[in-house]
């Protein structure tokens, strides 16, 4: 198993401000990628942040647990981090709200967010990301149970999703990420406090590299797991995504392929890149307050400024 890390997990769906999968799926791949692979909180305090491009298409009969009854959700993010003083660093550092703050895309009433921890379960020896078919299980807590107790009966589960993945034998990943009340409250000073979070108590991940073998482990296993489900969680409220990965930055040992060198703003101090995240929000702030002390003084406005420092944050509760 590898060491278990903080993961962020966030899914969310199409928006007004992203109407079509299209739009949505150019802000995130193309706009979001770039910002967060050129911003110094990310960059530097993620150790692994992957794209998981989800299609709704599947029916339920073809899934472990149903998929999502009214939302049809098309992105799901899988952020991984070593601990919680780089969490912290990363949700309170201006960077993050300057840059990825401002970039609004999606649908705040059906985003959802997940803080837990977790590490690998199962691994095939030949399984590396990106993944061709990633299932993702959103668990709610069984009817009348707490979420301790929820967990705590999940590692059974796990105990037999790995044995049932190896039994199969195919190129495949199983990982299992828990949460506590405590845990969840480690968002409510972050630029994520409005964001709903208390629905789902584990985030269950498989890794196939194939389609078909993702189909088919599903369908071949369908009975025993879905009454491991049953046992444990609420059916009616969990809900699965079914998706395709890329990986955007990975800072981990456990995956080769995707191992990812630090950004040059990092490492060099004569590359472009770091001379332009060294200036990056001084010189713009400062032009609010160009014609001070000059003769043209009185003619400064503050009419076209949203806040007095600079750019807002994300705030879940104004319009996107």
């Amino acid at each position: 198993m590898s060491q278990d890390l903080y993961k962020f997990h966030l899914i969310n769906a199409v928006g007004p401000a992203t109407p079509t999968v299209e739009d949505m799926w150019y802000h995130w791949s193309v706009i979001h990628t770039s910002l967060m692979l050129g911003t110094e909180a990310p960059a530097k305090n993620f150790a692994w942040y992957s794209q998981n491009y989800v299609n709704p298409d599947l029916p339920n009969e073809a899934r472990l647990i149903n998929k999502h009854p009214d939302v049809n959700y098309r992105v799901l993010a899988d952020h991984r981090i070593a601990g919680w003083h780089e969490f912290n660093e990363l949700m309170t550092h201006p960077s993050h709200s300057q840059r990825m703050g401002r970039h609004i895309f999606g649908d705040p009433k059906t985003a959802k967010i997940f803080l837990g921890r977790g590490g690998t379960v199962y691994r095939h020896k030949d399984f590396f990301h990106p993944a061709r078919m990633t299932i993702c299980h959103w668990l709610a807590p069984k009817e009348g149970w707490s979420w301790n107790q929820t967990v705590e009966s999940l590692r059974q589960h796990k105990t037999l999703v790995a044995a049932k993945l190896e039994e199969y034998n195919v190129p495949a990943k199983y990982t299992l990420d828990s949460s506590s009340d405590e845990f969840m409250a480690q968002l409510d000073d972050s630029p994520y406090k409005n964001f709903p979070r208390k629905e789902y108590c584990a985030i269950e991940w498989f890794h196939f590299s194939s389609v078909e073998d993702g189909l088919d482990f599903t369908e071949k296993y369908s009975d025993v797991l879905r009454a491991s489900y049953a046992e444990r969680v609420c059916t009616k409220t969990s809900h699965s995504v079914y998706g395709i990965e890329r990986v955007i930055l990975d800072y981990t040992d456990d995956n080769p392929p995707t191992k990812t060198p630090l950004p040059v703003f990092f490492t060099d101090k004569n590359s472009l890149e770091y001379k332009m995240m060294n200036n990056d929000w001084s010189i713009p702030s400062q032009a609010f307050k160009m014609l001070d002390g000059t003769k043209w003084s009185s003619f400064t406005s503050n009419t076209d400024r949203e806040v007095e420092v600079g750019a807002l944050a994300l705030d879940t509760k104004k319009d996107w």
